[in-house]
């Protein structure tokens, strides 16, 4: 049988070479989308790729090793796939173990490419975390969220981390009021906007965060446009001078919060005046 076989390939003991064939077939299966739930539901399977991922395994002799870094990049790409449902998000997202295992291989003392790869399952992660139903039990999604998207990270990580947190805001369900108070999220999100962000990728996706929290409503556009550093970040983003996706972002925010009736006339009176 398939699954037995390939379960017996990704165990520790097996070469390198066999365990990466191994998750290259369950790569293909979940690439094909008909197959992710049932991956995910499979405990054997779950817990077998899980072990590939992780930082160290327990050998027989109950000593520790540390995982072969191309099978723990791998791993994380099947990973990948298998979570491109939002039945396999959410069930992340309520397993302890498996959450905290993506959240430690997001450091970037696993290594780029591994953090790199942990950075887009954590995107799955974050959309999820981002709905009011679960914001409050997430908050150590939101401080791996800071700690990965923090200034000597990766850039590329940070980019997509960023970019993710823009994409999952707009959603109906996201909660921005406790979003935008969470303090891990917000202490790396608002000077990574600014004009001081040398990454301009990073400043971009940033600055399109800013615009999503900006929101529909009045009282969120309120929210974002009292923040100081806001403020100052969108004026400096929409210089002329700037790059075109930072000046298309910051204006774009701009013009959200100018929606607002109630922030209209004070966005007029700004007194760095109306560069856009």
């Amino acid at each position: 049988e398939e699954r037995a076989k390939v379960l017996d390939s990704l165990g520790a003991e097996k070469e390198e070479t066999i365990r990466l064939q191994a998750l290259a077939r369950l790569r293909t299966l979940a690439a094909s989308g008909r197959h992710r739930e049932a991956l995910w539901a499979d405990e054997d399977l779950r817990s077998a790729l899980l072990a590939c991922a992780a930082p160290t395994v327990q050998s027989e002799m109950a000593a520790k090793r540390q995982e072969p870094q191309a099978v723990r990049v791998v791993a994380l790409g099947v990973l990948l796939h298998v979570l491109a449902t939002s039945t396999n998000q959410v069930a992340l997202l309520k397993d302890a173990e498996a959450r905290a295992l993506v959240l430690r291989c997001l450091q970037k003392k696993q290594g780029e490419d591994v953090s790199n790869r942990a950075a887009l399952v954590f995107v799955g992660l974050l959309i999820v975390a981002t709905r009011m139903e679960s914001v409050r039990k997430a908050d150590d999604v939101y401080k791996a969220f800071g700690q990965a998207a923090a200034p000597g990270e990766p850039e590329e990580s940070r980019a997509s981390l960023f970019g993710a947190l823009w994409s999952a805001l707009p959603s109906a369900s996201a909660d921005l009021r406790a979003l935008w108070a969470n303090p891990h999220i917000r202490e790396v999100l608002l000077p990574a906007a600014g004009p001081e962000e040398e990454a301009l990728e990073v400043r971009a996706q940033a600055l399109a965060a800013l615009w999503a929290f900006a929101g529909d409503t009045d009282a969120s556009k309120a929210r974002v446009w009292a923040a100081e550093e806001v403020r100052a970040a969108l004026i400096a983003g929409a210089d002329l001078t700037e790059r075109v996706d930072v000046r298309f972002n910051s204006i774009g925010a701009l013009a959200s919060l100018a929606a607002g009736d109630d922030l209209r006339k004070a966005l007029w009176e700004e007194d760095r005046g109306n560069v856009a």
